[in-house]
């Protein structure tokens, strides 16, 4: 982490789950001293022996049973809950979180599960940008209103968590919805990453969206795809009218309804 992620006040919980393994009750009936075979002789120390052996098995399958009954190998859990209160700690243990527990026997093993809130505190914190995006991801949102939690999100994240939150967006958002991305396509102050990713987005686009969000970038002097824009304005509608914003809009709006017109034509008969 590159931060500590702290604990804030509201529910918690904390188990603490203890097991004991117990041995197959049963007795076994194989692996004894002595095996016998048709014709061999019959000893009285060797059948004492095998008797012996039983015996000793019986023994420990009742004490096994006795440990059952008596609960001091069942499973046990300790909880501990509560409604707060802060805890302003920036590092170490969290004071506020204690669970005391004590275990029935040595050689059992120990889980322990912690269920809590969590926020950032300390000088110039900062929290983990991937569980904010993960927890929108997660949530049961459509992908259009996930994508618009994300844009609300974006300049809130660090750089490399608006990376990745782009590429959300990027691939939620619908052409029809496109609207609610361009602000952050136009915006020259977002990390050159971030926009190179909005803008390779862009690029696979319908042209209904690329060709106007082209020109708006490339209306914008410090923006830093604003070349590249106007270059691949250049390239779609073979002219270069420079800074005449209103000969490139008129000459992309004919562009666009000529296209629109030849989607339209009926597939020739075959």
């Amino acid at each position: 982490m590159r931060d500590s992620v702290r604990s804030n006040r509201k529910w918690w919980y904390l188990p603490a789950i203890s097991m004991a393994t117990i041995g197959t009750v049963a007795i076994a009936v194989g692996a004894v001293p002595h095996t016998f075979n048709t014709g061999d002789t019959l000893t009285a120390a060797d059948l004492n022996a095998n008797f012996a052996a039983q015996e000793q098995r019986l023994a420990a399958a009742e004490k096994s049973l006795a440990a059952l009954t008596a609960g001091q190998a069942m499973r046990t859990i300790a909880r501990a809950h509560g409604v707060g209160p802060n805890d302003a700690t920036t590092s170490g243990a969290i004071a506020s979180r204690v669970l005391q527990y004590t275990k029935a026997q040595d050689a059992t093993g120990l889980r322990i599960a912690w269920n809590d809130n969590i926020r950032c505190t300390g000088a110039d914190p900062s929290c983990e940008w991937e569980l904010k995006i993960d927890e929108v991801l997660r949530s049961s949102a459509d992908e259009t209103q996930t994508a618009q939690i994300l844009i609300n999100m974006l300049p809130t994240l660090p750089p490399e968590g608006q990376s990745e939150a782009a590429q959300h967006i990027s691939n939620l958002i619908l052409d029809d919805q496109y609207s609610r991305v361009l602000p952050l396509v136009k915006n020259p102050n977002l990390p050159e990453d971030v926009l190179d990713v909005f803008v390779t987005d862009l690029m696979n686009r319908d042209d209904a969206v690329k060709l106007p969000t082209l020109l708006e970038i490339a209306k914008i002097p410090n923006h830093p795809h604003r070349e590249e824009a106007a270059t691949d304005l250049q390239i779609f509608l073979d002219e270069d009218y420079g800074t005449d914003w209103a000969k490139w809009d008129a000459a992309m709006k004919a562009y666009l309804k000529k296209q629109a017109a030849e989607n339209a034509e009926p597939a020739p008969a075959k």
